[in-house]
């Protein structure tokens, strides 16, 4: 009989513990829930280095290269692990200042953070890349700087056409000299930044007389007056431009004897140069000429007259009305011919060639570049990308044939930013009257509105893309390569109105404890992130709080599947021993 009273003892103890046990629930918010041997934990979150990158122009992407953290586990082991982009808060580079970068491990820890600064790239030279066309002139002359191409450096090693932003200092044509120095002057920042080159100056002096129109007679009768009325002459000068005169008080005409029959070689003299010219004197007898046919002395060509007389029928004289110019027919041209296309650095060469003559004229074709634009959108490709010769921008508003539900889509953006619909443009390039694709990324400047907002947000496609808003200027600016389609693509221009609000619930040890609330300073939306505390022994996450509870449901079935087995081998026990007594 001791012996049976021993077995129910110990099933009474073993019933009182599993009932005991039992009574304990098994849940995710235990401050000690259970962990299955082997499993570590994060205990602790240490930012070990920074990124090596900590100062970046504005427009700059986050660089995390450096960037480490040490993971402490339960365990009491450690290890260390490189920051990546996902576990990092939002890095906003449009404007200057510092910005604080907060970091989450996603698998337990308290959030770390660094901070990093944005500054905006200063001009750190100019310089000409390409000169003027015209570098020789002339006393008097205007300044001409067709063709001069200047570029700015700025400290983030990109650059920039300033061409149309340049003064000009030095240019003096009042004098002759050679290598006369001008200069190229850019302001910005309140800094001043120059380039020069050189230009040479000429006297400008006549080379010669040519006469353009013969005087209106030039056939006399002996002892007739000489009457040069009608005589116009160039005076052509060494910069090959020219003047014509026609007032005779500027010239002076000698050569003339009215009592000398035949041809007589008449002198006119102005601005120092002379030219000469023939007449006829004829014996005075009254005749009344009688012209034939016009007979061609000289065949015109394409750049020269020709000319052509008729004869008296009478007394075979030349009539000296008859004998005139014929005017040149001018160059037959054919298609032209690509010598050489243009490239964003040079001028493209073309010629075509005369059908007649065989005379050849080239010209220079624009240089390629690196910017189209309609007045509403630009788009500026990266460096060494041009458009095509005669690439062109169509951006056409399509936002009045857009539906109300379509818009309305837009007033809360993904990232729980409220949105309003600026205006939306179909968006596709040209070339030769056809539409072309352009591949890779560019840079496009919307024209907006402007008004009391956040900021802006493009939408192109299912993509929602994050714009720079110049206010100053009533621009907005982004990147995107979505016109690799022939077609083009649509943009929605989307103004922000309020701040974008991101909620993390929080799992505490206590209960009504605050949340904490962080935003970074200067940025475009206020964003509120409500602080996780990481417990001593464990970190809780809503799939280990499920786990936890599957596991305390099983835990509870079985113990009381073992209470039961003890109480009623308790009770057998009871009977069997009022059997044996």
């Amino acid at each position: 009989m001791p012996f049976f009273r021993k077995i129910i003892r110990i099933a009474a103890a073993a019933a009182l513990l599993l009932l005991t046990a039992a009574a304990v629930p098994v849940s995710a918010d235990d401050t000690t829930p259970y962990i299955p041997i082997g499993n570590e934990v994060v205990t602790g979150v240490v930012l070990t280095s920074g990124p090596t990158k900590s100062t970046y122009f504005v427009g700059d992407s986050l660089d995390l290269t450096g960037a480490s953290l040490r993971i402490d586990y339960n365990t009491g082991r450690s290890e260390a692990v490189s920051v990546l982009p996902g576990w990092c808060s939002e890095f906003e580079s449009y404007a200057e200042g510092d910005v604080q970068i907060i970091v989450q491990y996603p698998y337990g820890g308290d959030p770390v953070s660094f901070t990093v600064s944005v500054v905006t790239p200063e001009v750190s030279k100019i310089e000409i890349t390409s000169y003027p066309d015209k570098r020789v002139f002339y006393t008097g002359d205007r300044m001409d700087t067709s063709g001069i191409t200047v570029i700015a450096t700025y400290t983030n090693g990109r650059k920039w056409d300033i061409t149309n932003e340049i003064t000009f200092s030095g240019f003096d044509t009042s004098t002759a000299a050679n290598d006369r120095v001008v200069t190229c002057v850019y302001q910005s920042g309140g800094n001043v930044y120059t380039a020069s080159y050189t230009i040479d100056v000429y006297s400008l002096e006549p080379e010669r007389l040519e006469i353009r129109r013969m005087p209106t007679r030039i056939e006399y009768y002996d002892g007739e007056r000489f009457d040069p009325s009608g005589i116009i002459v160039a005076v052509v000068y060494n910069d090959r431009s020219e003047i014509l005169v026609s007032d005779l008080g500027e010239m002076t005409i000698e050569g003339y004897n009215p009592g000398q029959l035949g041809e007589q070689t008449i002198k006119v003299t102005c601005r120092g140069k002379a030219a000469m010219f023939t007449v006829r004197t004829v014996r005075s007898e009254a005749h009344v000429h009688s012209p034939g046919e016009y007979i061609v002395d000289r065949e015109p060509t394409c750049t020269e007259p020709g000319k052509k007389h008729c004869n008296c029928t009478v007394c075979g004289e030349i009539i000296p009305e008859t004998n005139v110019e014929i005017e040149p027919t001018g160059h037959k041209w054919g298609e032209w011919t690509v010598i050489s296309r243009p490239t964003g650095l040079t001028e493209g060469v073309r010629e075509h060639v005369c059908t007649v003559c065989s005379a050849v004229e080239r010209e220079q074709t624009p240089r390629l570049s690196d910017t189209v634009s309609d007045g509403t959108v630009t788009a500026r490709r990266g460096i060494g990308n041009y458009f095509p010769e005669d690439a062109l921008i169509d951006a056409t508003s399509v936002i009045y044939v857009i539906g109300a539900e379509e818009l309305s889509k837009y007033e809360t953006l993904p990232d729980g930013t409220a949105g309003i619909v600026d205006d939306v443009y179909s968006v596709s390039f040209y070339s030769e009257g056809k539409k072309i694709p352009i591949e890779g990324e560019t840079l496009y400047t919307v024209k907006v509105t402007g008004g009391d907002y956040l900021g802006y947000r493009i939408a192109v496609g299912d993509e929602i893309i994050k714009a720079s808003w110049d206010k100053s200027a009533g621009t907005v600016s982004f990147s995107c390569g979505a016109a690799a389609d022939e077609n083009g693509f649509r943009m929605v221009v989307i103004a922000v109105s309020a701040p974008a609000e991101k909620t993390t619930p929080a799992v505490t040890t206590e209960p009504d404890e605050p949340e904490k609330t962080s935003a970074g300073p200067d940025t475009e939306e206020t964003v509120t992130d409500t602080a996780v505390p990481v417990e001593t022994t464990a970190p809780t996450t809503s799939g280990s709080r499920g786990n936890a509870e599957r596991v305390g449901q099983a835990i509870r079935v079985i113990i009381a599947v073992i209470a039961g087995i003890v109480l009623l081998t308790f009770v057998i026990a009871l009977v069997w021993r009022k059997v044996v007594d």
